[in-house]
């Protein structure tokens, strides 16, 4: 974490396991879908967990909190192993 930036959230995101694989699983570019089977949880439960991440850090799109996550230290920019493109 980095409580220097943000230290509302920062204290607010520690403990949060399922939320920080939801948003780990955003950050993979992986459908709610895919990241309900990966964590074994239902889409609706993976829906759920990803409106309390925008709630917690005031976002309203994807990028948006993905970017807040690196700044809190819940995500690692490093970490591209399961980034895969989107086909359109």
């Amino acid at each position: 974490m980095n409580p220097k930036l943000y230290p509302a959230m920062a204290k607010k995101a520690r403990g949060l396991k399922r939320r920080e694989q939801v948003l780990a699983g955003i950050w993979a570019g992986k459908s709610t879908k895919e990241i309900g089977v990966d964590l074994e949880i239902s889409a609706k439960t993976v829906e759920y967990h990803r409106g309390q991440l925008y709630r917690l850090f005031g976002v309203q799109y994807p990028v948006s909190l993905c970017r807040r996550g690196l700044a809190v230290g819940l995500l690692d920019a490093e970490d591209n192993t399961n980034k895969r493109r989107r086909r359109r």
